[in-house]
């Protein structure tokens, strides 16, 4: 098979990952293929919403806008969807912010039915996929709030950190995620606790439990992000607690 060599302006390394171009051109880089050298990447597929691409020989595929051509690579969805499916270290994150340029709503609507799917690793993915969309994923707020009940503890965690980034719909999202304050697993408990942080004074009814799992925690980390956390939501009881 022959190699197409188009030029872009890749500021990542690709290492077989899904790469999100930062150049005139966004490009999807298809699994297994490397970076050729610093301007040049191999077996590309491109999708220019505004870039004229016949000085790289592209076809005639896309639409013509005053000389200019507006092109959507076949298949590109697809190639980033999978890239997130397999979960692979690095090109999740990428794959996600790539789909978040190029077709926002029909990937949270692909990611949303995942969360649905009865293998725990591909609904797992798909939240802290959705959780790169940030308010962008609004509409899979509900599926996202169900995944708090999963039976998979590193499922509960990912659901409840994708609530944290996407930070909207607090009249349903607050009180799932205090509920979570008392879940079996302290690591659960902790997300949730920091999650709540992005509602604010919304969360405050939450701030007792806060409270108890901060006086629990014993890593300086997660005791750091939990009194951040706190002081958001209530910063008058974080200074009693760090005075007392």
């Amino acid at each position: 098979m022959a190699l197409n060599m188009i030029h872009c302006q890749f500021d990542i390394p690709l290492s077989g990952l899904v790469g999100s171009c930062h150049g005139p051109m966004g490009c999807a880089v298809v699994p297994g293929r490397r970076r050729d050298c610093g301007n040049k990447v191999r077996k590309t597929e491109c999708f220019q919403p505004m870039a004229n691409r016949s000085s790289h020989g592209s076809s005639s595929h896309g639409t013509h806008l005053g000389g200019k051509s507006k092109r959507t690579a076949p298949g590109a969805v697809s190639v980033l969807l999978s890239m997130i499916e397999s979960g692979e270290f690095g090109g999740l994150t990428t794959a996600a912010r790539a789909l978040a340029k190029l077709a926002p709503d029909q990937a949270v609507t692909e990611l949303t039915l995942r969360l649905n799917s009865s293998d725990a690793n591909l609904r797992r993915h798909s939240a802290d996929a959705l959780a790169v969309f940030k308010k962008s994923a609004k509409p899979a707020v509900p599926a996202l709030v169900s995944l708090l009940q999963d039976t998979d503890v590193r499922v509960r965690i990912s659901g409840a950190i994708a609530l944290r980034d996407i930070a909207e719909e607090p009249e349903l999202v607050v009180p799932a995620l205090m509920a979570k304050l008392s879940d079996p697993e302290f690591k659960v408990r902790q997300i949730a606790a920091i999650a709540l942080r992005s509602f604010g004074r919304r969360a405050k009814e939450a701030v007792p439990l806060i409270i108890r799992i901060i006086e629990e925690n014993r890593d300086p980390f997660y005791r750091d992000s939990l009194m951040r956390a706190l002081s958001e939501i209530d910063e008058e009881a974080a200074k009693r607690l760090l005075r007392s």
